[in-house]
């Protein structure tokens, strides 16, 4: 992304030498001007520069087209009025008193052109300092998501209808497994049968679990003000393995306001995940806790099992995406856990080191959860 920042920054300083240098620094001047506007307008992406109350200071003809509004209708205007229809328009007030605290942002969203189209946009957000080192405003770029998301909602009614039919057949299969008399059985024949009945488990929770993904596409989330402290110690309760050794630390969690269901799915896969990559080693340790970012909560769930790799963890959201082969799982957990997050208007970042386990970082809804 463009750093408006250093675009200033350049103009401050070479403004301030104008006055020392003359004619030389004007042209000067004139050249990183037209630099900047030339590279700036020829972005792809929308960007703005927005001050604190909403209002845009400086855009990119990109930004012109995926809003469908001319320059000259977006400068000076409070661009949330113009997008978003004003029973939602709260959230997005609530999220510049957040960015004037520095809060970065990248989420999605929907809003509305100027024609009236409802479209899907990915915005990204950082503020832009003074040269004494004072937010006065932030960046945002923005881009058109709607085709993606289109296809993506088009694949989650598609899955969700595929693992709504197939559970039945299921459920049959695991009916006739319960009728084999397995004292008639030989020793293979058993292996064959106990596969069987391993399959259709697995299978099972993977049904579930695509049911589970295409939910959470589909509807909107009631919610309520969650103790988070009560929910991890019955989720780690529920989840460690009779047989696990390792070392389990739960900090003090701030509450949040979210979905019940969700986040306890959310926690449940990042604490099961955490418990089982770290199974191998020979003193597991799972931490769960939180710290202060911008006063806004983070939350945390790190482990000291096997690691990934960079390229790996770009990759880590992706739905049926596995790393470690010995290891169970179906691939849709992590993917679970950032549309949670997304649905909570929160962000999810990941830190590892080969073979030194993984840290998941995460934040819930941005103006509550603050310590």
């Amino acid at each position: 992304m463009i750093s408006l920042k250093f675009c200033i920054i350049v103009f401050h300083s070479t403004r301030k030498k104008h006055h020392n240098t003359g004619i030389m620094a004007d042209k000067q001047l004139e050249v990183n001007e037209q630099r900047f506007r030339t590279f700036f307008n020829s972005l792809k992406e929308g960007v703005a520069c927005i001050d604190f109350q909403g209002n845009v200071m400086h855009c990119n003809p990109a930004y012109c087209d995926i809003l469908g509004y001319d320059e000259a209708e977006l400068i000076g205007q409070r661009v949330v009025d113009l997008i978003v229809p004003a029973s939602k328009r709260e959230e997005f007030y609530s999220r510049l008193e957040a960015r004037k605290k520095g809060q970065e942002e990248d989420y999605e969203t929907e809003v509305f052109k100027k024609n009236g189209d409802k479209i899907w946009i990915n915005i990204k957000s950082r503020n832009i300092y003074s040269e004494d080192g004072i937010a006065y405003a932030y960046l945002v770029s923005v881009n058109d998501i709607t085709d993606e998301k289109r296809k993506i909602e088009d694949l989650e009614a598609f899955t969700g209808s595929a693992a709504h039919d197939l559970r039945a057949p299921l459920a049959r299969i695991s009916s006739v497994i319960g009728f084999f008399e397995t004292d008639n059985l030989n020793e293979e024949q058993k292996l064959y049968l106990s596969t069987i009945e391993e399959t259709t488990i697995a299978m099972r929770q993977l049904l579930q679990d695509l049911l589970s993904f295409s939910k959470l596409g589909a509807t909107q989330l009631e919610k309520t003000q969650l103790d988070l402290n009560e929910i991890v110690k019955e989720i780690c309760a529920a989840q460690t393995p009779p047989d696990f050794t390792g070392e389990i630390i739960i900090g003090q969690l701030p509450p949040t306001y979210g979905n019940e269901g969700a986040i306890r799915q959310l926690f449940t896969n990042l604490i099961s995940n955490a418990i089982k990559y770290s199974s191998k080693k020979e003193k597991s340790r799972v931490e769960i806790a939180a710290y202060a970012q911008n006063k806004v909560a983070v939350y945390f769930i790190k482990d000291n099992g096997v690691g990934l790799s960079p390229d790996q963890i770009s990759k880590l959201f992706t739905p049926f995406k596995r790393f470690h082969s010995e290891f169970e799982g179906n691939g849709l957990g992590l993917a679970i856990v950032k549309r949670v997050i997304e649905k909570h208007s929160g962000n999810i970042w990941v830190e590892s080191e080969s073979d030194n386990g993984v840290v998941f970082n995460f934040t819930l809804t941005p103006d509550l959860g603050m310590v």
